[in-house]
């Protein structure tokens, strides 16, 4: 495996941003399941909004 695009500090950093972008989003993606679920109780809504997010 070739790591030599880790040698350069514009990936790296944009690397880093990318993989905290994608963490967060996972978070709001799974907050906002559980909210829904919190408000309405119906996992019906909670299907609906997962799908929503495809």
């Amino acid at each position: 495996m070739n790591l030599s695009a880790l040698k350069s500090r514009d990936f790296r950093l944009y690397l880093a941003g990318n993989l905290f972008s994608l963490n967060a989003m996972w978070m709001l993606r799974i907050i906002v399941g559980w909210l829904a679920w919190d408000l309405t109780g119906s996992a019906s809504v909670v299907g609906l909004i997962a799908f929503a997010y495809f």
